[in-house]
């Protein structure tokens, strides 16, 4: 994801003049980064390992739902640049 959003936005740079877009599928992009940041922050915060793996077990549920719908399935309702 990382790799993605760097070497799209040197891309972008070249193509469209600008380093990042108002567009939804870059938008949705970082939020599920910022997301599953969110989760490893989680992860490593809690030292109590049953609590640690059922927090985490639950966010990522949470995080792969958003991926999917900020992804796959908001860019479609909307107009963009993709």
């Amino acid at each position: 994801c990382i790799l993605g959003l760097i070497t799209g936005s040197v891309w972008a740079r070249f193509a469209w003049g600008a380093w990042w877009t108002n567009d939804p599928q870059l938008n949705g992009a970082m939020v599920v980064f910022i997301v599953y940041v969110a989760y490893f922050i989680l992860r490593n915060s809690t030292p109590d390992v049953e609590k640690r793996a059922r927090l985490s077990a639950i966010f990522n549920i949470f995080a792969f739902v958003m991926m999917v719908v900020l992804l796959m399935i908001m860019p479609r309702f909307t107009e963009g640049l993709h």
